[in-house]
């Protein structure tokens, strides 16, 4: 349904899908920012953004661009945007469909993060070369 968001798991992924008041497809990233606050949650369209319910913060659907940052409440949410880091983007994916909707997701993204994480002495996977400490 028009202006509908669902949230799916795609490779590991947290989804938000839906479709904007006039009938377009898009999908982004189900956390949103400031707090990470899921978009299926309260989340809703309106025209082509997509709004976060706990601080009113709009992206561009298509683009993840922030066109309004933590509105609300008055004084308040200005205060706790720019102290958690001011105005953030959200991952966009590309996708298309009308009945069955397909998106595309990089499955090595995960993998990829992951990749330098922890490398060191508390690093439970070993070294690059499958050999441990």
């Amino acid at each position: 349904e028009p202006g509908e968001i669902r949230t799916v798991t795609l490779a590991g992924l947290d989804v938000a899908v839906g479709k904007t008041e006039d009938g377009k497809v898009f999908a982004v990233g189900d956390k949103a920012p400031p707090t990470g606050i899921s978009l299926s949650q309260g989340g809703y369209v309106e025209g082509n953004n997509v709004v976060e319910p706990q601080y009113g913060s709009k992206f561009d659907a298509f683009t993840g661009d922030v066109t309004e940052w933590c509105t609300f409440p008055p004084l308040l949410g200005a205060a706790i945007g720019a102290f958690m880091g001011g105005p953030t983007m959200i991952a966009v994916f590309n996708c298309r469909g009308g009945g069955n909707i397909q998106v595309e997701v990089d499955t090595n993204a995960r993998k990829a993060y992951e990749a330098d994480y922890w490398k060191g002495l508390l690093d439970a996977q070993g070294k690059n070369d499958g050999t441990y400490y």
